[in-house]
């Protein structure tokens, strides 16, 4: 077996101890080959006994979960990649859900690294800087923030007091939890709002309270880039318009 096809069946196996869903399609834009060069690559594991199937309600391959493989060594490169990442994760005056858990993942990881790699990527990273935009207020949003990823992943519909910038006041939101995004700057839940009864973006620091209400949704006919469109920024007005725009000569190449 050749070194490429070598370092994409052992990539295959790590992307399926994920848990992500990776079909064929996906592994090969992933790994940037034919489906075929896929199915191939797959064939490999197969008579090697990796034991992996194919869910077909999913559409996705996985890898039963008794099977483990130590991960495969860090680059310099991919390792200075993730901590420079995490710093930026990091420095926000509030924890930020979801990104606090990923620098915690960073940290175990760099302290596992091999001595040489470990302190190259110390002295690099003096060097390097990412700057990121200021990040919205996360002060208690944990439990806001878990309680909505466990019902989307459930799909189970929630109930909350939420303060609604656009009627002024605090409603009393039921959505059913289509998609949590984070958005250049804060969370967001997009879903059906019962009162409204059409699909609505909450942002999930103005819930004063959020709660499981027990009742189960079908999962959504659309995907999140169907509701959003061509949406300026993250939310859809329904309406296009056409706009030009001059700048003056000092800008206008960039």
């Amino acid at each position: 077996m050749d070194i490429s096809r070598l370092h994409r069946v052992l990539k295959i196996i790590t992307l399926l101890q994920t848990r992500r869903h990776w079909g064929p399609e996906e592994l090969a834009q992933e790994l940037e080959v034919s489906r075929r060069t896929v199915y191939r690559d797959l064939n490999m594991l197969e008579l090697a006994g990796i034991p992996f199937y194919f869910d077909r309600a999913k559409g996705s391959y996985s890898i039963h979960e008794t099977y483990w493989l130590p991960p495969i060594n860090l680059s310099l490169d991919e390792a200075l990649s993730l901590i420079a990442l995490a710093d930026v994760s990091s420095g926000s005056p509030a924890a930020v859900p979801l990104l606090e858990k990923a620098v915690d993942a960073v940290r175990k990881i760099e302290s596992r690294l091999p001595l040489g790699i470990r302190d190259a990527v110390g002295r690099l990273s003096q060097n390097i800087s990412v700057r990121r935009a200021p990040q919205a207020r996360h002060v208690h949003l944990e439990p806001i923030y878990e309680t909505a990823r466990a019902a989307a992943a459930a799909r189970q519909t929630v109930r909350g007091r939420y303060i609604s910038f656009a009627e002024r006041k605090q409603i009393l939101a039921t959505v059913d939890p289509y998609w949590l995004v984070f958005h250049e700057r804060a969370w967001y839940l997009v879903g059906r709002s019962h009162e409204h009864r059409e699909i609505r973006t909450f942002k999930l620091g103005r819930f004063a309270e959020l709660k499981p209400t027990g009742e189960r949704f079908k999962a959504p006919t659309i995907t999140l880039d169907d509701y959003l469109g061509n949406a300026w920024r993250f939310i859809p007005e329904g309406r296009e318009y056409d706009v030009q725009l001059k700048f003056l000569p000092l800008v206008a190449a960039n």
